[in-house]
């Protein structure tokens, strides 16, 4: 693994530094060539690297500060190959302008395919952490977020985008305006009419519906109803409600014990749950669904 030898306080390592947060975690960290100077300055003079946030395999966000407004930024490390290597900038630069999408303030690359993308800071936590600290969700909270999480996912797809990791970690959460926004558009993709086979795209268990894994193929609307389901079961009940593909495939979805919900509610989420894709609800269907009809 290759590491860079460098501090926080030096001149030129700040870029260095964002790229040293990366490779510390990575297994497949790329060998580094003469760094793209232009963007070391670049950087540099429009922001100041604060702390690091997270540090993943494939990436890590740090805090950052824009110099000529002193607002805090949120500063993402990506290591992408080939044609991948500007997806994540390219569909979040599509995307500006929708309301429930982190906002892209800059991007920064060099030939090591290595990126920087500065977003806008939103909110003070992600909904991952909020739900592991507070108690489930009233039914009233959590239709609020589900209506935005639904309204962003058909704005993203308007623009022929598909987000195929709508976890609780890829929401960021503002809790005195109760609303979310959908981060780390790297799990992104175009929509295709013929669907995806799971060999060449990995989902999250808990967001992979059965024919992930008994058909080796999935689509938009399938996916993404079936992630909503789960999604909105984690928020009620603070827990997903499957953990492995043999319970994806065949554990029943419960949705009665042990909080009490509305039958709305619960027929809204069993339809999401449904084991085979041509019984789930379709994303049309759940917009005129009674459980949010009122509220959309």
């Amino acid at each position: 693994m290759f590491l860079i030898n460098v501090t926080l306080y030096a001149l030129q390592e700040v870029f260095h530094y964002a790229f040293k947060l990366f490779f510390q975690t990575s297994k497949t960290a790329p060998m580094m060539h003469p760094v793209n100077l232009d963007d070391v300055d670049s950087f540099h003079a429009k922001y100041r690297l604060d702390r690091n946030l997270v540090a993943r395999t494939t990436n890590n966000v740090a805090l950052g500060i824009e110099r000529l407004t002193h607002q805090p930024v949120v500063i993402k490390s990506v290591f992408n190959q080939g044609s991948e290597k500007l997806k994540e900038a390219n569909l979040l630069r599509k995307l500006r302008g929708t309301p429930g999408v982190i906002e892209l303030l800059d991007h920064f690359h060099t030939p090591e395919q290595v990126h920087l993308l500065i977003t806008k800071k939103f909110g003070q936590i992600s909904l991952k952490r909020y739900l592991k600290e507070h108690p489930p969700l009233s039914e009233d909270k959590a239709k609020a977020l589900i209506i935005q999480v639904i309204n962003t996912v058909q704005e993203c797809a308007q623009l022929n985008i598909f987000h195929t990791q709508l976890k609780t970690g890829n929401f960021l959460l503002d809790t005195h305006q109760w609303q979310v926004k959908l981060t780390n558009f790297n799990a992104a993709t175009y929509i295709r009419i013929g669907g995806f086979k799971s060999t060449k795209r990995r989902i999250s268990i808990g967001q992979s519906p059965p024919e992930y894994y008994i058909n080796k193929h999935f689509y938009f609307d399938g996916l993404t109803v079936w992630s909503i389901g789960t999604l909105l079961y984690e928020m009620l009940f603070s827990h997903k409600p499957f953990y492995c593909a043999h319970d994806i495939i065949s554990k029943p979805c419960f949705t009665k014990p042990p909080k009490h919900l509305s039958i709305n509610a619960q027929l809204f989420i069993e339809w999401c749950l449904e084991k085979r894709e041509s019984d789930r609800m379709t994303l049309e269907q759940m917009m005129h669904h009674p459980w949010l009809k009122n509220k959309l």
